[in-house]
């Protein structure tokens, strides 16, 4: 039985402009993804789901863009909070914190406080990373998680 889940959120830019929408409707999009992702660890009994969301080159994406996607995570973060308490899914974030945008710490650490307890699921959001960390942080995750 699968126990860890990873997947790269990768091409919702790609995905909007194929589909002839703003590239933003693309991140609005991907957000969906995480639900299916964490339902269908859920319905699956997998204990673990990492997502590679945000690595530290999507920095020189435009100050709009980045606006833009900082407000979508702590905007959804609000609105799925409750969702992860009544489905028992731990939330972490998990990268170089010094990184994370002052506007997106708080909410995270709410999160983060507010399920550190629950068990269903741990969904770990990979978050300022870059390549050369990438391998420290899947250690990281193999020990907080086993």
């Amino acid at each position: 039985m699968m126990q860890h889940l990873a997947v790269i959120m990768d091409g919702n830019r790609r995905w909007a402009k194929k589909q002839g929408l703003a590239v933003f409707l693309g991140h609005k999009e991907g957000v969906k993804a995480v639900q299916v992702a964490a339902d269908f660890c859920l319905s699956n009994n997998v204990k673990h789901l990492s997502l590679y969301a945000f690595s530290i080159e999507n920095f020189k994406r435009s100050k709009i863009e980045l606006d833009y996607l900082f407000n979508l995570i702590t905007q959804e973060l609000k609105n799925y909070l409750d969702k992860f308490i009544e489905k028992k899914i731990k939330i972490s974030f998990i990268g170089d914190k010094n990184l994370f945008p002052e506007q997106v710490k708080p909410e995270i650490e709410l999160v983060e406080n507010k399920t550190k307890n629950l068990s269903s699921l741990s969904l770990n959001f990979l978050f300022c990373y870059g390549g050369q960390q990438e391998i420290l942080l899947v250690l990281i995750l193999v020990l907080i998680n086993y």
